[in-house]
């Protein structure tokens, strides 16, 4: 068996929880054994001065929200599933890290 570690990255939640719900629909069709871990999500903060000089307390604050997810899937060593799921994952504005488990 070979595990097969996803990580999944955005900032917006539409394409974020799209693109799991794609991925976990191809991976349930080729393997049972698979396992979902929702992180939390982070906030950055950022602030832009409207006047460098005179009025520094006028300040515009926006925030940036990060989600993540971890999706931990078994397979045998000699299918060649996993290069169609992993071409199911091409999407805008989704980053994902792959690493292969031994």
């Amino acid at each position: 068996m070979q595990k097969i570690k996803i990580t999944f990255k955005s900032s917006n939640l539409n394409f974020f929880t799209q693109s799991i719900y794609i991925f976990i629909s191809l991976l349930k069709t080729y393997t049972k054994s698979y396992q979902i871990f929702l992180l939390p999500t982070k906030k950055n903060m950022i602030s832009i001065l409207n006047s460098p000089h005179v009025h520094r307390s006028s300040q515009k604050q926006f925030y940036i929200t990060f989600y993540k997810a971890i999706i931990i899937c078994k397979f045998d060593k000699s299918s060649n599933i996993q290069n169609y799921l992993f071409l199911s994952l091409i999407n805008l504005g989704v980053f994902f890290n792959i690493k292969i488990i031994l």
